[in-house]
């Protein structure tokens, strides 16, 4: 596999099929659970994959975020073609798709906050009202309501209630600084995580109003991947910067390091969960593809191709 694993996605429909964006060899793809991997790289103009996304109505349909802006593939990343009318600023950093409404997708921007579309890529508008800083590193949408969005950024977390028309500051409780990562309970989504860059991970539990260090057992402060196992919300994973992978089994309270079978793997940056089998989950590092069937207790390298 070629450079360093940025982004990891699952097909819902098919989870032995994946999808791993990276920094200098641009889109993969697996379809027997991570054992054998093919270039998917048809049309892309550049290798530097930053985000992938995938439309959970119509799996074939996937979205790649790269510094050359957004490009779409509806064959399952065979063919890619530019998604990129109105993007003013081309380095996308993250992308998310609206669960009720695949065809509305969001995307963070280096330096040029967040954008969004409502016909699948067909064309693109800013929406940045109330964001003091424009460099984007995770977005989240409340799968409930989905017109709310939190945002990271290197200010810490903000907060949209109408699909990015409008921000605000959601950081009473968060030490300002770099949030990196975010992700949200599906099954209470007032209760969210957010991985920073200097202060370690922090908990909310109504919508991102004040927020509580959730950090026993971190020792990095630099948490670059979050990850919760869609059927115990209460188990989640973290992928850091020098610590390797660590998992949590209440709700952050507490975290192990899982690094068996990691080696040099230290620094885990991406991480996905197989929602039929939320045992088997990925870990994308700066060394390749990681797979554990246990749930993060050993891990082995998965990167043929």
């Amino acid at each position: 596999m070629g450079g360093s694993i940025s982004a990891l996605v699952i097909d819902p429909a098919a989870p032995d099929t994946l999808y791993a964006g990276t920094l200098g060899g641009g889109v993969f793809k697996s379809t027997d659970g991570g054992v054998n991997w093919s270039p998917v790289n048809a049309g892309l103009t550049t290798n530097m994959v930053e985000a992938l996304a995938i439309n959970p109505a119509t799996p074939t349909t996937l979205y790649a975020g790269t510094e050359s802006g957004v490009f779409k593939s509806r064959d399952g990343g065979e063919r890619w073609s530019p998604a990129n009318a109105g993007l003013t600023v081309p380095y996308v950093s993250v992308l998310a798709i609206d669960p009720a409404e695949p065809e509305t997708l969001y995307v963070g921007i280096y330096d040029g906050g967040v954008f969004r579309t409502t016909n699948g890529g067909g064309n693109w508008r800013a929406v940045n009202s109330g964001l003091t800083n424009m460099q984007v590193a995770a977005l989240v949408i409340n799968p409930s309501t989905t017109s709310i969005l939190y945002a990271a950024i290197f200010d810490g977390v903000f907060k949209s209630p109408d699909g990015g028309e409008s921000w605000s500051p959601a950081n009473t409780g968060v030490i300002t600084g770099m949030v990196n990562a975010l992700v949200i309970d599906p099954t209470k989504p007032t209760t969210l995580y957010a991985g920073t860059l200097n202060s370690h991970v922090f908990k909310s539990t109504d919508g991102g109003e004040t927020w509580t260090s959730a950090n026993i057992g971190l020792t990095s402060t630099q948490v670059a991947a979050l990850a919760l196992d869609p059927a115990t919300p209460t188990t989640l994973y973290a992928g850091t910067y020098g610590q390797g992978a660590l998992r949590s089994t209440d709700g952050g309270a507490t975290w192990f390091a899982i690094n068996d079978g990691l080696g040099d793997a230290a620094q885990v940056v991406a991480l996905a969960i197989d929602p039929a089998k939320p045992n088997t989950l990925y870990a994308g590092a700066y060394t390749g593809v990681y797979k554990s069937t246990d749930g993060g207790d050993t891990w082995s390298p998965t990167n043929s191709g």
